[in-house]
């Protein structure tokens, strides 16, 4: 899976799905454009940092894409670069299911930053 986003929300989410990842989950790229702490840690731990337009052309084994930027124009971006790239497969998932997922593993909720913008 990827994290496109890796601000308060992105950096929160990223280190929750971190202390899992010995139970199956694996971060196999993000994306951020900005020097954040999330995505210090992503280089920290040798997870690839890609632009959005890159992560297409390495997409083809990504189940999902979180995108939690709280843009829809980032979200559009995705989902446009993934249908030109053929790529009917990865699943682009909103920061909603992200929030519902991070309350799930127990360790709190994402923090509710960006407004609901729908898919």
């Amino acid at each position: 899976m990827a994290i496109v986003g890796l601000g308060r929300v992105g950096t929160f989410f990223l280190e929750r799905l971190l202390k899992h990842a010995n139970e199956g989950i694996r971060i196999t790229a993000v994306v951020e454009m900005r020097d954040t702490p999330g995505k210090l840690r992503a280089q920290e731990e040798g997870i690839p940092i890609y632009t959005l337009g890159e992560l297409s052309d390495h997409s083809e084994n990504l189940d999902l894409i979180f995108e939690l930027t709280g843009s829809l124009n980032v979200r559009a971006q995705l989902k446009s670069d993934l249908a030109l790239a053929g790529n009917s497969r990865t699943i682009v998932v909103p920061e909603t299911v992200a929030h519902v997922i991070s309350c799930l593993l127990g360790e709190g909720c994402l923090p509710d930053v960006h407004p609901d913008k729908g898919f």
